[in-house]
């Protein structure tokens, strides 16, 4: 279905069925998370969901691969170690923490610069799909 709905149909497959059905599970899991979420921290306010958090999850992913699971650890790791590791550089260069703050989101755009010009489909990109014919021989 990702690619077109030409091969479900083909296939004698209900699309739109199956399209709720990922749209449900989706669903679920995204609910099941906000759940624990909250009964992890006990308490929600709108402040906790800023633009921030979304465009550090696009970064990761366009950083990692898109389509890839283990591009998305991957551009989790890096982001974090670059967003988080460089809180502390405060602590031994004179620079106050809004001008850091600043220069690490820069830093963070440079990086995804930088991989789109040279590595357009991400750190570990999606692997292409083989449909041939394989025999034992």
């Amino acid at each position: 279905m990702r690619e077109g709905d030409e091969t479900p149909l083909a296939l004698g497959k209900n699309v739109a069925s199956l399209r709720i059905r990922a749209m449900f599970i989706g669903g679920l899991v995204a609910g099941l998370a906000g759940v624990l979420y909250v009964h992890f921290n006990a308490f929600v306010a709108p402040n906790y969901f800023m633009p921030i958090e979304t465009f550090l999850i696009w970064v990761m992913v366009i950083v990692g691969g898109a389509g890839n699971y283990l591009g998305a650890i991957a551009g989790t790791v890096l982001i974090q170690l670059i967003y988080n590791s460089t809180r502390f550089i405060g602590d031994y260069v004179p620079i106050d923490s809004s001008v850091l703050a600043s220069m690490r989101m820069i830093a963070i755009g440079v990086l995804i610069i930088l991989v789109l010009i040279y590595m357009p489909r991400g750190l570990l990109p999606e692997r292409r799909r083989r449909y041939d014919d394989q025999r034992d021989s």
